[in-house]
Order: C-alpha cells, then structure tokens, then sequence
C-alpha cells in the first residue's frame, strides 16, 4: 500500500505538477475572475467562503511558485477576514489548509514550524477534527523527512490529548499514526497491533471511515510482512464492509480503498 497524507474535513489536493489544456486553464481563470468580483460585495460568511473557494482553486495549482505566492496571500487575506468576523472555525480552516499545501509541495519544515501553533489555536477553540487531522499532518511532516523518533513523540501526545478527552476518534487516529511509523520501520507485528485497536475503535465513531479503510489495508500489509495469508483472507470480508459504510457515507465509489 501506498502511504500518503489523508484528511477528511479540508481539502486535500495531489494535482501537483498537473498540465492543464488551455481551455480549462480558461475556465479556471474565468472561475478566478468570478470569485475576485464577487469578494468585492461579499459580507459575512459569504465572504469567507468565497476566499475559501478561491483558494481551493490555487491549492490544486500549487506546484507553481507563483501560484504558491498568491495562494499564500489569499490564505492571509482569508484568516484576516475570518478574525475580523471571529469566526474560528473558518480561521481553523484556512491554517489547516495552509499545512496541506506545504505538505503536497514537500515543504516539510515549513510544516514543522507552523504547525505546532495551529494545533495549540485548535485546543483553545476546541476544534478537535482540524487538531487530530493536522497533527496527522506534522506527524506525516516528520516521517517524510525519517525523522521516526519525533514522529513518534507526536502520535504519542496526540493519544494521551484524546485519551484524556476520552476521544475514541482521536484515539484512533493517533494509533493510526503510530502504526504507520512502525510501517515505515518495518516493524510489522507492531504495526498490525496499532491497526488492530485503531479498527476497533473506529468501528464505534463516524466520519473517520477513510481512515478505517486505510487502516484495514495497512493491517493486510503487515499480515502479509508476517506471512500470515490465511489471516489475510479471513479479514477480508471485514475489510468489504468498511469499505461500504464508507462509501455509504460519501454517497459514492470509493475506487482507491477498493485498489488497496
């Protein structure tokens, strides 16, 4: 399986480097122009979720230095806004969405720097989802540049944060991390103890449930690192029925969880 960065409530964009035809460059320049102009008589929350969509546009174009320039611009125009609205979550929002456009650029300090003060802005306006999906991402930060021991550290504050919260969710996703780290070091027994207990719990919490799928392919990796086929097969239609109440959920095909 593939390891890469996951999210479930912001955006998350690996269109990097991607060449666009002419005539939809047009149309995203024209997406542009319609979104700058209506900024300009937007108020309130339209405003912030005209920011929002502008800047999900420049995400997908990050790959770009000059895209990268405005997109930061727009992302510090945006959290102006939201602070003059004291809307937090939309605050939240736009930090979180900054993390990930470093991460799809591998700008992995630029993660390590920010980051930690993003999740402490989390725990004080008790935004808990962005808190556990952008320390995946500091996580993640630390793990692409074999940074293991401070990966693990990480995981390991996130875990005791939600089992202090008696945060199933949170719980989860931190084992999740953790698993991933022993993925990376080859430790498969551990990690398939990790992915074990992250199962369990997500089976009792929704709105995790790419990470219940996720953790289910991982889980067959480490199987299969062991030699444990016939495990492997048994899991199987337990995998199936994630892989359902995940698409279930979304209301569509899920074509990657069914490529693992």
């Amino acid at each position: 399986m593939k390891y890469r960065t996951c999210l479930t409530t912001l955006l998350y964009s690996f269109l990097l480097g991607l060449i666009l035809p002419a005539s939809a460059q047009n149309s995203l320049q024209h997406q542009k122009d319609s979104l700058r102009h209506a900024l300009e008589h937007a108020e309130g929350i339209d405003k912030l979720q005209t920011y929002n969509k502008l800047y999900y546009i420049y995400m997908a174009e990050a790959g770009d230095d000059q895209k990268m320039d405005t997109l930061m611009t727009l992302f510090e125009q945006a959290e102006a806004e939201a602070i003059r609205q004291g809307d937090t979550q939309m605050q939240g929002m736009v930090y979180g969405n900054r993390i990930i456009s470093y991460i799809n650029r591998s700008e992995h300090d630029k993660v390590i720097e920010k980051a930690p003060a993003y999740l402490d802005f989390y725990i004080r306006h008790d935004l808990w989802k962005f808190y556990y999906q952008i320390h995946m991402q500091l996580i993640t930060a630390y793990n692409l540049k074999g940074d293991y021991e401070l990966a693990a550290a990480e995981a390991g504050k996130m875990y005791t944060r939600a089992r202090e919260r008696k945060d199933k969710a949170g719980m989860a996703t931190a084992l999740y991390a953790t698993g991933i780290i022993y993925n990376l070091q080859r430790r498969p027994k551990e990690e398939e103890d990790c992915f074990r207990e992250s199962i369990s719990l997500l089976w009792e919490v929704s709105g995790y449930d790419n990470i219940l799928t996720q953790s289910y392919a991982f889980l067959c990796v480490s199987l299969r690192a062991q030699a444990r086929y016939d495990e492997l097969l048994q899991l199987v239609p337990e995998y199936e029925k994630a892989i359902a109440r995940f698409e279930k959920a979304t209301g569509r095909v899920q074509p990657e969880a069914r490529g693992n």
